[in-house]
């Protein structure tokens, strides 16, 4: 019977007896079913559904970078609260208790792992961030008495239950623990969507904002790839997005995920469940949709709120139908993604694929405990030698399904850095030190065990196939170690191997095959014939095996470190290089040479002492992988090449700038350079570089590129890109020569004449190739015309304004081997490379002196040029910026006037007027304005302070008068200052705090920072910040209207480019200054005149504009942390106290409509309106005595 929403009033009636549901719960259920039984769902019509853009979905490369200033950093972080997804148990795993208490790695649980990261994060930047965690009720009590143990961390560990809700008998359509089910079972948590209602009714959202904090990073806490990034963060501050879904590029395992669409103008989550059937193949593609959500989820604080309390969540429900003790029930769920579309500027974020690491079976577990991931400070980070950039398909049996069978069933986890696929089936039994490459599948048959012994290297498509038992039968294998039944043997499809071994090796595959093949002939009845073809078929297979398979490298000299620098490698293996001309860190020219096919760091080329001088080169040559000195790299591209050089350059500390230069095949490192590391450089040059002739050329080019070359020679290439593992084969075997034996078919007689004087050093010649030719020529061919992850006509442009250099392509118009119409065409395409084109040279062209020294002098002069060029403009943008230091205060200035020390070195100037502040009613301390000191010339008069019994307290804010300058000023840094200063002087646990026009933004850092220490607050004639972010716009619009233009320049100056404001306030080509009549009423211009005429107007800024006025505008008018309509009221019944505001009806720089929205919004503020009253109200007699009044009663 299908329930319809006539079962609701029933429904209701048994969920209101549930006494285990709270009112939110039982709310909260019944809406949802409302809306399931109402049949209430968003209709996709697919002709619809676009493809978001980049603004919508931004890619991660393009977002901002966060400085590395750590206050910066600090404040970033100070608005952020992690809340993790405990609800999941571990029972899917064979584990009792939450999912989070599993160990993924040295011994840590997935909890262990998010404490330590918050906590190094906390550690290194001085802030808070806080650890939530969203339990079920299946998980709250093991979740509370495993986060004790995080007591003493610090981190501030949050938890919350989200809502329980009664799974619904199906037939009946009642809940089912009203029928008697009263345990756990009768029971569901609402999937994640259930995070935000949750999070609201825990009371935990509301604490948190009045905290500050503004976003919240959810994420899944089995997702290790799930860490805090300040640059998302940092752009959801500046866009002010309520809402980021990250997502990351989908492949084949992930087809049925959901993904981001751009639908009526609006960003949303499309799941496979909404998709009509007819467009379920083209979900599913990668091709249209080439993105799925990660459920990293950012959201902000406030707008959750709100929506929340609007009941404005209506995510599409997910009807769960399940078994459970034999009875059919319903539970409805919702995704916390799906809420995407309901927030304002809502986007998604296209992050690495690194992001997303969730261990969901004992097949993740394996990737991220094997030696494809390292654990450095919680965080766990992909292996750099891994360089496919897709992790391996692993599938193990369900024997492998518990942790404590997957445990078991390995002595220690097999190395698969060089992986692409496992699967396993079977009772298998894996040893130590196992090493797993290519394709791999392992399949026992039932019934039998399986082991794969220690040490064994097993590689590239090997298939296990098992033997059949011969009860009679038994081996002693040809490592010496015996089985009990052959159908312990396995049969290899490639490689099987047991670690370094001697030639026994081959005769063990061909041994094992001969073995396998024998249990088979024991089945058939003509054995003589059935032995004759299985040796034969053997050595068909031995000859071929031994003709492909490359030879190991040739060791290289025990004291190899001895004879020639080397340099250790992250990943173990070394590089030998060599150093000439300046010392690196003197020199203005770092120059990294790379060599070319079958040279080494060696290379003849014409360095001479006099252009290193003229030009301070410092030049670096080193072997590249497999050459001379330097170790072999097992599986050698572009991109590990390029790796070698930046982790070489950073071993050496040759700085953050090098130039490559490459040459021939040598120059498809520096392709990679351009692509992988364009920031390090600081130039590039490719000469004579070698063209790989399947990048995406026009077809007519590359075809006529390759026919340069001699037809063996083509061949070679062929092979070495469609099958580069038979390319050891094809340049060893006699029926066909892999190169042209006729030199002037590749090279001008220039070229052999300088080659012929180049090869008669020999001992250059045999030290690059002294590892053997595969792991260096050979590796180096397969290198260079493989298949790459990009083409050169894709290349970004690296030199950017702020990034300056140069490329440079050298073509030799007589080269018999490169195309010169392939280099105008790839120079056509990247207008910023620079073609040189050489007449009367050949390939060799760099062996020539006259044409190095063309191409060194080409780098360096431009550099020269750059840096000069960039020298004069920085020097003159830097005089014109930079501010002065402050002027020196007097030595004896606390001996002259009152200070006070503050814990950071500084001193504060003060003075105290009025009754001693122990026997005061009041405490009032004044924060004078603009341009002001704490000598402000105000009517404290005698009567009023006997009257209210009234301590005063002035102070110089930092930078004015006497007190010493902050360099990073800000309104918190202002905010704490008053506090210090209140407690260096010890007048008690509360004060009230006024401040005047500009002088007002501390006192709205009080009411947010430090309300605890109120008693009371008054703002006169406060300054409005223009950039608040919750104030209406027309209303801040109209406010900075009212103001001069030159002054509206300058606080946008102040506000955006702070950096600036000294330039702006003292160049001359622009108007700064103000007329005063504009800003101030004809009793204002009185009152100026009378308050100007005092000698403390010289005492204010006697440090300086900048310390003092300036840095008080950028203080005042930067971005802050808080919105002053966020703020919370600090006098509660515990807390006595008021504020007050106080509005000149007749001022020309405050708006009062902008006043009374912050008192609409703030009805705890109590405005004072004031009549015929300008912005200098407060030096009136009758004014200053009516807010001092106002604060003391």
């Amino acid at each position: 019977m299908a329930a319809t929403t006539e079962n609701l009033p029933q429904l209701k009636s048994a969920v209101d007896g549930l006494t285990e549901m709270s009112e939110n719960e039982r709310t909260g259920f019944i809406n949802l079913v409302s809306r399931y039984l109402s049949g209430e769902a968003q209709h996709i019509e697919w002709s619809k559904i676009q493809t978001p853009t980049d603004e919508i979905v931004v890619p991660y490369d393009k977002m901002a970078n966060v400085s590395e200033d750590v206050s910066e950093t600090k404040n970033l972080l100070d608005k952020l609260v992690v809340l993790k997804l405990n609800g999941g148990l571990g029972t899917t795993m064979g584990c009792t208790g939450p999912k989070s208490v599993i160990e993924v790695r040295d011994g840590l649980t997935f909890l262990d792992l998010i404490v330590i990261q918050i906590e190094n994060l906390n550690k290194k930047y001085g802030c808070k961030v806080p650890l939530v965690l969203m339990n079920s009720f299946n998980t709250h009590d093991d979740t509370q008495k495993i986060v004790e143990k995080y007591t003493n961390s610090n981190v501030d560990i949050h938890t919350f239950n989200q809502s329980k809700y009664p799974r619904v008998v199906a037939d009946e359509f009642v809940p089912w623990p009203s029928k008697g089910k009263t345990d756990k079972d009768g029971w569901y948590p609402p999937g994640h969507g259930d995070v935000f209602p949750s999070l609201k009714n825990s009371g935990k959202l509301d604490d948190f904002i009045s905290q500050g904090k503004e976003y919240v990073f959810v994420a899944n806490s089995d997702n290790l790839g799930a860490i805090v990034d300040l640059k998302i963060l940092k752009h959801l501050i500046l866009n002010k997005n309520e809402y980021c879904m990250e997502v990351t590029p989908k492949t084949l395992a992930d087809v049925k995920g959901g993904t981001l669409i751009s639908y009526e103008g609006k960003v949303q989550l499309l799941e496979i469940a909404q998709v009509p059937d007819e467009h379920v193949n083209e979900f599913k593609s990668i091709e249209k949709f080439k993105i799925f959500n990660t459920n990293n989820l950012w959201v902000n604080l406030k707008a959750i709120k709100k929506l929340v309390e609007a009941d404005a969540l209506k995510m599409e429900i997910i009807p769960n139908p399940k078994e459970v003790d034999g009875v059919k029930v319903l539970q409805l769920e919702t995704a916390a993604g799906a809420a995407i579309r309901f927030f304002d500027n809502a986007i998604g974020v296209n992050v690495p694929r690194s992001r997303f690491l969730p261990v969901k079976a004992t097949s993740d577990l394996l990737l991220v405990q094997s030696d494809l991931y390292t654990l450095v400070d919680g965080f766990v980070t992909r292996n750099k030698a891994r360089t496919n950039p897709s992790n391996p398909s692993i599938e193990l049996g369900p024997e492998f399904k518990k942790v404590a069978n997957f445990l078991s069933r390995f002595k220690s986890i097999p190395s698969i850095v060089e992986l692409d696929s496992l699967k396993v089936s079977g009772d298998v039994w894996f040893g130590s030190s196992i090493v797993l490459k290519g394709k791999v599948t392992v399949t026992a048959k039932s019934g039998v065990k399986l082991e794969i012994p220690n040490g064994a290297v097993v590689e590239n498509k090997v298939a296990y196939r098992i033997g059949i038992p011969h009860p009679k039968f038994k081996l002693k294998l040809f490592w010496g170690c015996k089985t009990k039944n052959f159908h312990n043997v396995l049969l290899t499809g490639h490689q099987w191997s047991r670690g370094p071994v001697n030639n026994k090796s081959s005769s063990l595959s061909h041994g094992r095959l001969i073995v396998i093949l024998y249990s088979l002939v024991a089945k058939q009845s003509h054995r003589k014939m059935m032995l004759f073809l299985v040796a034969g078929v053997s050595l068909l297979a031995f000859y071929v095996y031994k003709s492909i398979k490359p030879p190991r490298p040739i060791p290289l000299p025990e004291n190899v470190s001895e004879i020639c620098p080397r340099i250790k490698l992250n990943d173990g293996r070394y590089l030998a290089y060599r150093e000439l001309g300046f010392p690196k860190d003197k020199a203005k020219n770092k120059i990294i040479i790379l060599h070319g096919y079958g040279s080494s760091k060696l290379v003849d080329l014409k360095i001479t002492q006099d252009l290193i001088d003229e030009f301070k080169i410092y030049f670096l040559l080193f072997d590249r992988a497999g050459y001379g000195e330097s170790d072999y790299h097992p599986s050698r591209t572009i991109k590990t090449d390029t790796y070698d050089i930046e982790e070489l350059a950073d071993k050496l500390q040759i700085g953050p700038k090098f130039h490559v230069l490459g040459m021939s095949l040598g120059a498809y490192p520096v392709y990679g350079c351009l692509k992988y590391i364009p920031h390090r450089l600081s130039g590039a040059t490719l000469v004579v570089p070698l063209l790989n002739f399947w990048w995406s050329l026009p077809q007519n080019l590359s075809r006529s590129a390759l026919k340069k070359f001699p037809i063996q020679n083509q061949w070679t290439l062929r092979v070495a890109h469609y099958f580069p593992w038979l390319l050891y084969w094809w340049m060893t075997q006699k029926w066909f020569s892999p190169f042209s034996q006729n030199p002037r078919e590749t090279m001008t007689e220039r070229d052999i004449e300088l080659a012929d004087k180049h090869t008669k050093h020999h001992f250059i010649k045999e030290s690059a190739l002294r590892q053997g030719e595969y792991v260096s020529m050979q590796r180096d061919i397969v290198a260079g015309y493989d298949n790459w992850e990009f083409d050169p006509t894709e290349l970004s442009n690296p030199f950017s304004d702020d990034n300056k250099g140069s490329v440079h392509i050298w073509c030799a118009l007589e080269d018999k081997q490169i195309s010169r119409d392939v280099l105008l065409y790839l120079c056509d395409k990247l207008p910023w490379i620079k073609l040189h084109e050489v007449p009367e040279a050949g390939h060799l062209i760099i062996h020539e002196k006259k044409h190095f020294e063309d191409i060194i002098k080409t780098i360096c002069q431009i550099m020269l040029l750059l840096l000069a060029i960039v020298g004069l403009i920085s020097y003159y943008v830097y005089k014109s910026i930079i501010p002065p230091p402050p002027i020196p205060l007097p030595e004896n200035v606390s001996k002259r006037f009152s200070r006070i020390k503050l814990n950071d070195g500084r001193h504060l100037a003060y003075k105290e007027l009025g009754f001693p502040k122990d026997k005061a009613k009041n405490k009032i301390i004044f924060i004078h304005g603009y341009g002001n000191s704490k000598d402000a010339d105000l009517y404290t008069t005698q009567e009023m302070i006997d009257e209210f019994k009234i301590y005063f307290l002035f102070f110089d804010r930092a930078g004015y008068g006497e007190s010493d300058p902050n360099p990073s000023r800000t309104l918190k840094t202002d905010t704490y200052d008053i506090e210090e200063l209140a407690d260096k002087l010890q007048i008690g646990p509360k004060f009230h705090v006024v401040g005047m026009s500009l002088g007002a933004y501390p006192v709205y850092g009080c009411l947010k920072y430090i309300p605890h220490r109120l008693c009371g607050a008054s703002l006169v004639v406060p300054l409005i910040n223009f950039w608040w972010r919750r104030m209406p716009q027309h209303l801040l619009n109209a406010a900075i209207k009212i103001l001069p233009f030159e002054f509206r320049l300058t606080l946008r100056v102040a506000h955006y480019c702070p950096w600036l404001l000294y330039w702006w306030m003292t160049q001359k080509w622009f108007p700064t200054s103000r007329d005063p009549k504009k800003t101030m009423t004809k009793r204002d211009l009185e009152l100026a005149e009378i308050h100007t005429k005092q000698s403390y107007k010289e005492s204010c800024l006697r440090q300086g504009e900048y310390v003092s006025t300036q840095r008080d505008i950028i203080a005042g008018y930067g971005n802050w942390e808080f919105d002053p309509t966020e703020l919370n009221n600090p006098f509660s019944d515990s807390n006595k106290g008021s504020v007050h505001m106080w509005c000149a009806l007749e001022d020309k720089q405050i708006l009062r409509d902008v006043l009374l929205y912050i008192c609409d919004k703030l009805p705890w503020i109590k405005l004072h309106e004031v009549p015929e009253a300008g912005h200098f109200m407060i030096h009136e007699k009758r004014h200053f005595e009516a807010i001092i009044k106002a604060a003391c009663t």
